[in-house]
């Protein structure tokens, strides 16, 4: 079984392109999981970008209506570039950020992706944990790329080839 069809055997919840009826539970769970959110502007933007455009931006992954985690990323030719995945902290580490991802970069590689980049910080270890279980391999680092903490980023590719 590869990745992809283990997460989507174990893990029934919901996977979908996220709408502008949903801007209101992204912005509690941005704000819930990270503590510089982009709130409810940032993402309404996105949100109306994506309505213009043939791949989504955000996607979300809910179980029984419950909207448990999301994705924000952005497909440009051959590239696929992820912005933010957040998972309820009362949900993490049940798998749901593994299959929103997955099946993200699934359909990326649908639209002729090759490259999926990224960067998480430096001090996000169950972030870094997931990235690195699905292949992606450190390319660089920016120190002091996070303003509010100071922490740097760690740089991730994925090669999308063996999807």
């Amino acid at each position: 079984m590869t990745g992809s069809d283990w997460a989507d055997v174990f893990y029934k919840g919901l996977v979908r392109p996220a709408a502008l009826e949903d801007l209101d539970a992204l912005a509690l769970l941005d704000g819930l999981c990270f503590n510089d959110p982009w709130g409810t502007r940032g993402i309404q933007e996105e949100l109306l970008i994506q309505e213009t455009e043939d791949f989504p931006r955000v996607m979300l992954y809910e179980d029984v209506g419950d909207k448990k985690a999301y994705l924000i990323g952005h497909l440009l030719l051959d590239e696929v570039r992820i912005y933010r995945i957040g998972v309820r902290p009362e949900e993490r580490g049940k798998g749901q950020a593994y299959r929103l991802f997955s099946t993200y970069l699934r359909m990326a590689r649908e639209k002729g992706a090759v490259l999926c980049t990224l960067e998480a910080r430096e001090n996000n270890m169950p972030a870094l944990k997931l990235y690195k279980g699905m292949g992606f391999t450190q390319v660089g680092y920016r120190p002091h790329f996070y303003q509010d903490t100071g922490e740097g980023a760690v740089l991730l590719d994925l090669e999308l080839n063996h999807l």
